[in-house]
């Protein structure tokens, strides 16, 4: 029986083989036909997997595909070949389905024409398919960025062997004697998925004959307006089988199951690379650098000597690269000064350059991965500890079967500014050799590692754990701490310079040195006046991430607060406004509180250039602002803290102007920026608002055809007939168009955002919040998680424009400042504070004033359409139609009774259940106009009289809006005198002050104000017989040390000579003695940076 077996065996294989031989196997494809025992189809065909598995698309999942003769597989049926361009967008709606072309061509019908070809299909499974679904697996995860070990469960292999197109059949070839023979082509596509949905696609290209007509072309169509990702270039398909995709000639690789298509393999040294970026995975990483970043799209040979580098210009960083393979390298992130989207280059003994862009991402939003680090009771921020100790997931430098025994080097890194130059600097090293290895976790004795020289002057700076082998590298080259202040590190030196009380010297010194120029605090913004204020302020103000009461963040630095927010936009010299509130919502002012809202000589998100003093994300913002407040208060129990208050004064919220609010929601629901009324009428595309310069512009489309979110087995549409809802959004302003539109294909996903037409993700937190050139565009997560259904735009003039999906419809909430009242116009009104002008057409002086329907749509609302597709910001423009093609029918008529549970007699909700008849989207209308009403509530300007100004004071209340009263309590130093109850009234319609006027001071005066004539007398009497004394004592000193050198000033370092008091350290600190002030005002005529210390 054995030796039957292996007989049959044998002539399989012979057989194979002769039919291989025979039909001519192409070299890139995986075995077809006969060979394989794969089914055939002559038509569109349905293909299944085996139950229970499923292909993930564009972030969809299907169970099932289907097959065509035009080289494409759909997951839609309806799909058919079409004259279009996929990658220029301009598709119509009934060709734009999800489709995998291969070779998107006009394909004859297999079964009308003899000789046409053949196609070939089957499915794979672990049960019969094990070891090919093995290979498939190994292939991939060599090919694509990412991938580390995928393991395949299922998949199908379709093949076009042979095929033609229409066109050539109608020219007259065919199989005839008479006829010339037709031009054919041959390629293959794998579809592979596992467990999880991950999936990929492999295509295969062997001979390709068929001229390549104006609209056949490879790649992927997202479908329903989600984009088209080019696979091969068209210009190169008649040639591909000749061309390196991959490691094998032909074939090409790629990853398709999430939002954006990653192109896998490498590109052939022969073909142009320009417009061909790398594949970089993942697409950001931290400013300090130390996560790897694999690369894919160069082929590089096992010897080439892999350079990356970040960044353009001056700024530009290199860093070593380490070989994977031929198809896929890698790079860490080196430690940077600047944040946001950056070029990154790939070098490898070519002159060829592959580049790409990669996020870089704010200290503050990247995850901690040294821990031990930055938190109470660690040490590290303290100026005496003995021992410290670090931790960190080992895992993340190397593979846990090596890393006990793998090499780290632990070093102390420190951050200076110098003059015009922002650097960073090695410090220490804390830990190498054999005793560090990656066990996670280090311990050293702090009195090993002592500042010595210029580096004693280094304020601040991160601890770097290094894997010392890159080769062995797994998610990160080195891991890297938050910021620190380095008290324990110059400890020794500055109790040798200053005393043993040396953070109140270092206080006083900056103090001192920093309110020779506060100017910079008149051009922060004012606070918003209440949280309420501080959270619609979209445009102009963003949470802060240290203190976030929607993510349960403690606001290590505002003890009390429980939320803070920071200015967007930094002044012109890189500063930055930061606003704090309490539980009652109450603005917390550092003059009451030595946890209130301090404003930051430098922005902590940092400001574009970067890369100089002052502008560093994270770090300049700890020289200038938060080392401070170690020496002033952490470090001094709060006994200096009042000098740090002092010049991080709250810039308080008297001069506040909260922007004003207009939305659409629902189906067509207007509240204008004047709050008036009325709902559009007819689909298309309109302006909502812009400004009269034109600079910027916000343009909507209204839609007819909905798709309810909320069904999870089918997509179920609805051709409204007599409403309309926003689908899709844009927001345009100096060459730079954002555009978010509803996502009516991801499960996951309820919005796609583009920028200049190019797809953007925000899909993990580091990358929720973008920089682009000119906007900023922030994903705010639901409590349901990151579904990517609420964007904020924020513009640099302050417009905030908040775009959420809310049931398959846009909901749009837009926030003009102040200063822009007047300045604008369109279907959101003119905010002008006379709501009678709301409703002026374009072009127009007279507002239209009607209360019919179709007459409105046809004189205000149409007015305000995007008149020219030339004029749109939106791709695929559509003209609006007048009049308008909806009718005032209502498909669904209820009484209120009924709608009483949904709508609590809201009548925009009343409306929209009516029209569509779905509680789900009705509900969401109502909660809209409600949020809206508080919106809209919450921007009135609260008149408020600012701070209760007495210095050092302790009150009853931080209350000092209109009306309020507060009543001092005491003085934190010194005694209280004068009045002590102040109460904020108006002075006019627009205007209030302090009444009584604020006569209240803290002072040290404890006596009796009864005995100050007598003891005056005395105290001039005891002064004048003082100053004798001290006049003969100085005469006698001048003769015993004739020709001795006086007292020194202090260096920039702040040391005295030991025979010259050092002001700061004897008694109650008056910056009118200061000789550091005395120095610095001899020394006016010099650069304000030269007379910075340099600690």
């Amino acid at each position: 029986m054995a030796a039957s077996s292996g007989l049959l065996k044998f002539k399989w294989i012979l057989f194979v083989c002769i039919i291989t031989l025979i039909k001519g196997q192409e070299p890139s494809f995986y075995d077809k036909g006969i060979v394989s025992l794969d089914a055939t189809a002559h038509k569109k065909a349905r293909i299944d997997l085996p139950q229970g598995k499923y292909f993930a698309f564009y972030g969809g999942r299907y169970s099932s595909i289907w097959l065509t003769t035009d080289g494409f597989l759909s997951f839609d049926v309806r799909a058919e070949y079409g004259n279009f361009d996929f990658s220029s967008g301009n598709v119509i709606p009934s060709y734009d389905y999800p489709i995998i072309a291969p070779f998107y061509h006009s394909g004859e019908a297999l079964d009308t024409h003899s000789g046409a070809g053949n196609i070939y299909y089957r499915t794979l499974n672990t049960s019969h398919d094990r070891a090919e679904l093995a290979m498939f697996g190994t292939n991939i995860s060599n090919a694509v960025v990412g991938i580390k070990n995928f393991v395949p469960t299922g998949g199908i292999i379709v093949t076009w062997e042979n095929v033609t197109d229409s066109i050539e059949v109608a020219a007259g070839c065919g199989p005839l004697s008479s006829q010339s023979a037709c031009k054919t082509s041959s390629f293959q596509a794998a579809i592979l998925t596992d467990e999880t949905m991950m999936t990929f696609a492999i295509f295969n290209y062997g001979h390709m004959n068929i001229d390549i007509r104006r609209y056949y072309q490879s790649g992927f169509n997202a479908g329903y307006g989600g984009g088209w990702t080019t696979a091969v270039p068209q210009n190169e398909l008649l040639n591909a089988q000749s061309y390196k995709g991959s490691d094998v000639y032909g074939r090409y690789y790629f990853r398709i199951c999430a939002d954006r298509i990653v192109r896998g393999g490498c590109r052939d040294p022969r073909l142009p690379f320009d417009g061909v970026p790398l594949e970089l995975w993942p697409q950001y990483g931290g400013m300090y650098g130390g996560q790897m970043i694999e690369m894919s799209g160069s082929c590089i040979g096992p010897n080439d000597n892999i350079t990356c580098t970040f960044g353009l210009g001056d700024s530009k960083t290199s860093s070593p690269g380490v070989h994977i393979n031929s198809m896929k390298t890698k790079c860490a992130v080196p430690r940077l000064l600047e944040k946001g989207r950056i070029s990154v280059s790939l070098y490898h003994g070519r002159t060829r350059v592959y580049s790409g862009i990669i996020t870089i991402v704010s200290p503050g939003r990247m995850k901690d991965v040294l821990h031990s680090i930055d938190t109470p009771g660690s040490g590290w921020n303290t100026t005496d500890a003995e021992t410290l100790s670090l931790s960190w997931n080992a895992s993340l430098l190397s593979s846990m079967q090596t890393q006990r025994m793998d090499r780290v080097t632990i070093k102390l890194i420190g951050y200076r500014e110098r003059g015009s130059k922002a650097e960073w600097v090695e410090l220490a090293v804390l830990g190498s050799g054999p005793n560090a290895l990656n066990t996670g976790r280090y311990t050293f004795n702090t009195r090993d590692h002592r500042c010595s020289g210029d580096l004693c002057n280094v304020e601040t700076g991160l601890v770097e754990v290094r894997l010392v082998d890159p080769n062995k590298a797994t998610s990160h080259l080195f891991l890297v701490s938050r910021e620190l202040p380095l008290g324990w590190y110059v400890n020794n030196d500055m109790v040798q310079r200053y005393g043993s009380q040396w953070p109140h010297d270092k206080c006083i010194l900056w103090y001192n040195n920093d309110r020779q120029d506060m100017a910079w605090l008149q051009s922060l913004p004012y606070c918003p006046c209440n949280l309420g204020q501080a959270l619609v302020d979209i445009g102009r103000f963003q949470t802060d991430p240290g203190c976030d009461m929607f993510r349960g963040s403690v606001c290590t630095y505002h003890i009390g607060a429980v939320h803070c927010v920071r200015a967007v936009k930094p002044t012109s010299i890189g500063s930055g406004n930061q606003c704090c509130y309490g539980p009652d919502g109450a603005l917390r002012y550092a003059a009451d509180s030595f946890q209130g809202s301090t404003p930051d000589r430098s922005h902590a998100w940092g400001a574009f250039p970067y890369g100089r003093p002052d502008l560093v994300p994270s770090m300049s913002h700890w020289v200038k602002d938060v080392v401070t407040f170690y020496y002033c208060c952490l470090w001094t129990e709060y006994n200096d803290c009042d000098y740090y208050m002092d010049q991080r004064a709250t810039r308080d919220c008297s001069g506040y102007s909260p922007p004003k609010a207009a939305t659409i929601y629902g189906q067509g629901h207007v509240r204008t920026l004047d709050s008036r009324y009325y709902r559009v009428y007819g689909a298309g595309d309109f302006t909502l608002l812009e400004t009269v310069s034109q600079d910027v512009i916000v343009q909507g489309r209204f839609s007819r055809q909905y798709l309810d979110t909320t069904s999870t087995t089918q997509k179920i549409y609805t051709n409204l007939n007599s409403s309309v809802f926003l689908s899709t959004i844009g927001v345009f302003t100096a060459h730079e168009v954002v555009e978010i539109k509803l996502d009516r294909n991801s499960p996951r996903r309820m919005l796609n955002v583009l920028v200049n037409n190019t797809f953007q993700f925000f899909d993990t937190e580091p990358v929720y919040m973008q920089q682009f050139s000119q906007m900023t565009v922030v994903n705010t997560p639901n409590q349901a998680g990151n579904v990517n259904s609420n964007f904020t735009v924020i513009l640099k003039n302050g417009l905030g424009v908040q775009v959420v999906a809310a049931n398959g419809m846009l909901n749009v909430r837009v926030m003009v400042p102040y200063t822009l009242k007047g300045q604008v116009r369109g279907l959101l009104g003119t905010w002008n504070n006379n709501n009678l002008d709301d409703f002026t057409p374009r072009g127009g002086n007279q507002p239209v004033m009607t209360s019919d329907i179709p007459t409105f749509y046809n004189n205000f609302t149409y007015s305000w359409r995007v008149m020219t597709s030339g004029l749109s910001i939106l791709p695929h423009y559509v003209l609006p139609k007048s009049p308008s093609d909806l009718s005032n029918t209502v498909p669904y008529p209820m009484t209120i009774s009924a709608m009483h549970s949904v709508c609590y007699e809201q009548p925009d909700c009343e409306f929209d259940y009516q029209n569509i008849n779905n509680r789900n989207q009705a509900r969401q209308t109502r909660i809209a106009a409600e949020w809206f009403a508080e919106v809209q509530a919450l921007v009135t300007p609260v008149r408020s009289c600012g701070l209760l100004n007495v210095p050092r004071s302790t009150k009853n209340s931080y209350n000092y809006s209109l009306g309020s009263s507060v009543t001092l309590t005491g003085c934190r130093t010194g005694s209280l005198h004068g009045g002590t109850t102040y109460t904020c009234e108006a002075t006019s319609n627009i205007t209030q002050a302090w009444s009584p006027s604020i006569d209240a001071v803290c002072a040290n005066i404890p006596i009796d104000e009864a005995d100050v004539g007598m003891i005056v007398g005395i105290v001039i009497a005891i002064v004048v017989v003082l100053l004798v004394a001290i006049a003969i004592a100085i005469l006698l000193r001048r003769r015993s040390h004739k020709g001795k050198s006086p007292p020194r000033a202090p260096d920039d370092g702040g040391k005295f000579s030991d025979d010259g008091p050092n002001p700061v350290s004897s008694g109650e600190y008056d910056a009118r003695y200061s000789k550091v002030q005395k120095r610095d005002e001899e020394d006016g005529s010099r650069d304000k940076k030269d007379r910075e210390f340099n600690m």
